[in-house]
C-alpha cells in the first residue's frame, strides 16, 4: 500500500449518487401501494365480521318471536323488520322458518342466509360481483309445562 491512495475495502461497491437518483420514490411507491392492499384487506374483514353478528342476530330474533308468540308469521314478520334494521333491505337477507313438535317439546329452527359483495358497489364494477354466501341458524325452544300438577 502507497501512502494516500485510497483502498476499497474487498466485496465493497460503491455507486455514485446519480444511479441512485429515484430509488427512493419507487420504493415509498410500492410500499405505500402494499400498505393500502392490506388496509383494504383488513376493512373488508372487519365488514364480513359486523355482517355475521347481524346475520345471527337476525336468526335470533326471528326464532324468538316465532317462539313466544307461537305463529311462525309473527317471527318472519320479525325476522324482516331485523334485517332492514341491520342490512337496510328487508329483502337482503333470506329467511326460513321451521316449527318442530314433538310431545310437549317445542322448537323454532330459524336459518338465513346473506350474500355479502367484497367492497360493496366497487365489487361489480371491478371485481365482477364476487360474493360469499353468508348463513346463520338460531333454535330457540320451550316446554309446555301445561297446568296439570303431578301428585
Amino acid at each position: 500500500m502507497r501512502p494516500g491512495v485510497p483502498v476499497q475495502a474487498p466485496g465493497r461497491i460503491r455507486r455514485p449518487l446519480k444511479e441512485e437518483k429515484g430509488s427512493i420514490l419507487v420504493e415509498t411507491v410500492l410500499s405505500a401501494l402494499v400498505l393500502v392492499v392490506l388496509m383494504f384487506a383488513v376493512v373488508e374483514v372487519a365488514w364480513l365480521l359486523r355482517d355475521n353478528v347481524y346475520l345471527q342476530r337476525v336468526a335470533r330474533e326471528a326464532a324468538r318471536e316465532a317462539a313466544l308468540v307461537g305463529d311462525l308469521g309473527a317471527g318472519y314478520a320479525r325476522g324482516k323488520a331485523a334485517s332492514e334494521m341491520y342490512f337496510g333491505d328487508p329483502e337482503a337477507v333470506g329467511l326460513r322458518l321451521d316449527a318442530v313438535k314433538s310431545g310437549r317439546e317445542r322448537y323454532v329452527v330459524a336459518q338465513v342466509f346473506y350474500s355479502h359483495r367484497f367492497f360493496g358497489w366497487f365489487s361489480k364494477q371491478m371485481l365482477g360481483g364476487k360474493e360469499v354466501i353468508m348463513s346463520g341458524r338460531a333454535v330457540f325452544g320451550w316446554y309446555d309445562f301445561g297446568t296439570e300438577y303431578i301428585d
